[in-house]
């Protein structure tokens, strides 16, 4: 869920690395929405808490953001963060997508 939220907001560093990667932010905001199970809003608190899975990603995505030098993670860490935790379903859609963390980093150094 959290992947799919970042597409939606015009992150210049995650807009940076489709384009280069020739992968349409529309193409996984697709994949991603078929697999989940959608909710309404009466259903959803104000405030999400954050998930163990969330944490993960944050976890991951800070190692990311340091090896390029950068204090504030981006979108785009969470999306190296996502490929590299094969229990998620972002792992899944995006590696399906040909996503791999190889690719996005190359794709950011470049």
């Amino acid at each position: 869920h959290a992947l799919l939220g970042l597409l939606h907001e015009p992150a210049a560093g995650l807009a940076f690395v489709l384009s280069r990667l020739h992968i349409a932010a529309a193409a996984i905001r697709h994949e991603l929405s078929t697999r989940l199970t959608p909710s309404t809003a009466e259903q959803l608190p104000r405030e999400l808490p954050p998930t163990p899975r969330l944490a993960r990603a944050l976890h991951f995505a800070e190692p990311e953001a340091l090896a390029f030098r950068q204090e504030a993670l981006g979108a785009e860490h969470l999306l190296l963060a996502s490929l590299e935790d094969p229990s998620g379903g972002a792992w899944r859609t995006l590696s399906e997508l040909g996503l791999d963390p190889e690719r996005v980093r190359a794709a950011l150094a470049a």
